[in-house]
């Protein structure tokens, strides 16, 4: 028989995920877990479904086992003797996972309760048990179509378990047709353009585009099928991109063309893993990270879902809509700090131009006082009387420096004992002093981001 080494500490975080009902948060990004996943099928310990927004995994028997005992399940085939010897561990066996409280039919157990479970205290064994516990009622078809389970403190604090009831009258709904209207203009344009449905679930696709094409006239919405993917709804001034597909799951699939080969019927055909259409019609709002999607489930189908379709429409329009005031809000408080910028600007610069003119003029000032008592002092070594020429180069020199005294000392200038003002400053000038990413040449542009 083929005996399995333990699992890791990787293995064992992704199998105790699967037991817990794969809550969000823990496995948002990457597929190394999916990988995990599919290796602990091999072993027998999950059960794996599905690719892409479609994937699942469930706990096998295999896999409770596991996570109670701390080993594989016993296999009633004869273990074969190892020639080799066991190698010693020279790791510290961990002990094993605590086993989970079996709570069975929980939807009871609520009922009886008057649909209110409370652990104000829980472990979190209770944590995990009980949130496992919703999945398997969810998935198991245990509630009525009114019934819905509601658990709260699945990660602190008190754990709650609700049973909900909702009424007809609390659940709109939307009109779909049995079959689709050929003369719909809806229908027709989406004939050619639904690739990625199949050919059978195609005429329950066209329905559903019939009633959504109904209610958004009915809203005073537009539909409308162009040359993108999928289909667009405007809502006032905002388009929302829509796609309905069929979802693809992982099969074994027998070739044709291998069955049309085999020379006998009794001859083997191997099947081929490959993507194929389930069946289940997937709508999906956008694309990429932000997808809002309503797909067919084992307890509703897309239609009961196409209320929240278009509450999700009308939420994200009504957001887009607050979105687009406050910019503009905000463009109109940007043009009136501007406004203020651009002569607080220019009011700066002229201080700037003025202080740096006054410490000029000042050292000027200074260098013809001291250019002047140089002068003097120069004066003051020549004698009149010897007329040697020393004495007159020297007597020369001091003339030379009282006049350019004279000539760098702003006190002589009547020109530059005023504030200058010019009439006309160059942006690069002003920029010096406007906000950061503004200039004076010209208003803010309207913002296309709201500030944090």
């Amino acid at each position: 028989m083929v005996v399995y080494k333990p699992l890791t500490e990787g293995q064992l975080a992704v199998l105790r995920w699967v037991a817990a009902g794969r809550p969000k948060g823990v496995y948002d990004e990457g597929f190394e877990h999916r990988i995990t996943a599919r290796a602990l099928e091999r072993r027998g310990l999950v059960k794996v479904r599905g690719s892409g927004h479609s994937w699942t995994a469930a706990l096998a028997f295999g896999g409770r086992y596991y996570l109670d005992h701390g080993r594989y399940e016993p296999s009633e085939e004869p273990e074969l003797a190892s020639s080799a010897p066991p190698r010693r561990s020279l790791a510290r066996k961990k002990p094993p996972a605590p086993a989970l409280v079996e709570i069975n039919d929980l939807v009871g157990l609520l009922r009886a309760a008057g649909g209110v479970l409370r652990l104000d205290n829980p472990t979190d064994v209770d944590r995990v048990s009980y949130r496992q516990a919703v999945e398997e009622a969810r998935a198991a078809g245990d509630l009525s179509f009114n019934d819905r389970l509601k658990i709260t403190g699945t990660k602190s604090g008190p754990l709650v378990v609700e049973l909900l009831q909702t009424t007809d009258a609390a659940e709109p709904s939307i009109a779909v047709p049995s079959e689709p209207d050929p003369q719909n203009e809806a229908v027709r344009a989406a004939k050619t353009r639904l690739n990625n449905v199949s050919d059978a679930t195609r005429p329950r696709a066209l329905t559903l585009i019939q009633a959504i094409a109904e209610e958004c006239a009915a809203r005073g919405w537009s539909m409308a099928f162009d040359d993108e993917p999928g289909f667009a709804i405007m809502i006032g001034e905002d388009t929302f991109r829509c796609f309905l597909i069929e979802e693809q799951e992982k099969r074994d699939v027998f070739p044709e063309a291998a069955i049309a080969e085999r020379k006998y019927e009794w001859q083997r055909v191997s099947p081929t893993r490959m993507d194929v259409y389930s069946k289940r019609l997937r709508l999906d709002i956008g694309q990429g990270y932000h997808t809002r999607w309503w797909a067919d489930r084992k307890r509703w189908t897309l239609v009961s879902k196409l209320p929240d379709f278009f509450g999700a429409l009308d939420e994200m329009s009504s957001a887009e809509r607050e979105r687009r005031a406050r910019l503009a809000q905000a463009h109109r408080e940007n043009l009136a700090h501007w406004e203020q910028a651009v002569p607080r600007a220019r009011e700066r610069h002229l201080r700037s131009l003025n202080a740096e003119r006054a410490q000029m003029q000042l050292a000027a000032w200074k260098q013809a006082n001291e250019l002047r008592a140089y002068a003097d002092a120069v004066a003051s070594c020549v004698s009149d009387a010897s007329g040697e020429e020393a004495d007159v180069e020297a007597a020369e020199w001091a003339v030379w420096l009282r006049a350019e005294a004279d000539r760098i000392d702003p006190l002589t200038d009547d020109d530059q004992l005023r504030v200058e003002s010019p009439a006309e400053v160059s942006t690069a000038e002003l920029d010096k002093y406007m906000p950061k990413g503004w200039t004076s040449r010209r208003p803010p542009h309207p913002p296309t981001r709201l500030p944090s």
